[in-house]
């Protein structure tokens, strides 16, 4: 009899147990994205060297003995500055003696045009000193030409890259005395081959990096590519530096010039490292039913690095799929999941 009494209570405590249900699952707090359109690219290395944009070689516009040179090699020099001179005397006389003969001349015109208006000399005698001053003004002005040809100035800011004469030498009109580099706006050169020169179209971006300035990376603009080859089947590239660029760059430096390329490649999208993860050598990502809230885990092909540092998929995804990009490794197949709430431009961190 007390063993039944015992016996029905049990009983009853354990019939109330299996009737209570298990407590509701409550949702995992993860972080939601859309991966990111990305296009295919591959980039190419060419050994390439700094040129400054133009080198002058500059010369008298008249012949005589140089005077003296006002600049030496490697110096800077600005627009208008004097970098040689030659011996003016005799072009000095010259002018001074076609002044002299100007002052007669314009002198005697103007006795005569006085006498021409009251019909005291003839018009072919009026309209021959006209003439006769006209010439003399020519050559006088011709005159003072050549006294400023006797100073070379410097046509731009640059370089003075090699200076070919001394003082006391005599030069003929035209000869090259200095040679001026401009290095306000730097180029660099490279050579590509015949196979990227048919693909010139598919060039995206150009950068190069100085092995002086390790790790630094020096955006370039296309100027030009020559339609001919070399004698190696080789296309000249010409690409030009930023005008600020790092004033560490000078001519003559050797850069590694990288060509980055559209490939013909599907678009592949773009995802965080923490979203993907590995099971049995493949890869795979938890992909948010929107219906349901729950998660599915779906094989990816992983292709690579994309540009940012994240992982380029090339099948799997698309673009419109809801991907866990964070908290992708507690998760299993079904599991509810809420995106947590972006955070605001005011509260960096999501610290408050």
């Amino acid at each position: 009899m007390n063993k039944a009494i015992i016996f029905l209570p049990c009983c009853f405590l354990l019939f109330c147990g299996c009737k209570r249900s298990a407590p509701p699952e409550l949702a995992k707090n993860v972080k939601i994205a859309n991966p990111e359109a990305v296009g295919a690219t591959t980039e190419k290395y060419f050994s390439g060297v700094i040129k400054e944009s133009s080198a002058v070689n500059l010369g008298f516009k008249a012949a005589g003995q140089i005077l003296d040179i006002y600049v030496r090699e490697g110096q800077r020099v600005q627009r208008g500055d004097l970098l040689a001179a030659l011996d003016d005397k005799d072009y000095r006389l010259q002018l001074e003696a076609t002044e002299a003969q100007y002052e007669q001349v314009k002198a005697e015109v103007e006795r005569i045009e006085e006498l021409y208006k009251r019909k005291s000399v003839s018009g072919n005698d009026y309209e021959k000193a006209i003439s006769g001053k006209k010439m003399l003004t020519a050559k006088l002005q011709a005159d003072r030409n050549m006294m400023e040809y006797t100073r070379l100035a410097a046509p731009f800011a640059g370089y003075v890259q090699s200076v070919r004469f001394k003082p006391s030498e005599m030069v003929d009109a035209g000869m090259s005395v200095v040679t001026l580099i401009d290095v306000r706006q730097l180029v660099v050169e490279i050579n590509i081959p015949a196979s990227l020169y048919v693909a010139k179209e598919s060039f995206v971006s150009f950068g190069c990096l100085a092995d002086v300035l390790p790790g630094e990376v020096f955006p370039l603009k296309l100027i030009s590519i020559n339609p001919k080859a070399d004698s190696h089947q080789l296309y000249k590239v010409q690409l030009q530096l930023d005008p600020k660029q790092d004033a560490r760059l000078a001519a003559g430096m050797n850069v590694r010039v990288a060509i980055t390329c559209a490939t013909q490649a599907d678009a592949a999208c773009s995802l965080p490292f923490g979203a993907v993860f590995g099971e049995d050598g493949k890869s795979y990502v938890w992909v948010v039913d929107t219906a349901t809230s729950s998660v599915r885990k779906r094989e990816v092909t992983v292709q690579g690095i994309d540009g940012k540092g994240g992982v380029a998929i090339s099948a799997g995804v698309t673009c419109t799929d809801r991907v866990v990009v964070a908290g992708a490794k507690s998760l299993r197949e079904g599991q509810q999941v809420q995106a947590l709430p972006e955070a605001s431009e005011a509260n960096v961190g999501g610290l408050l």
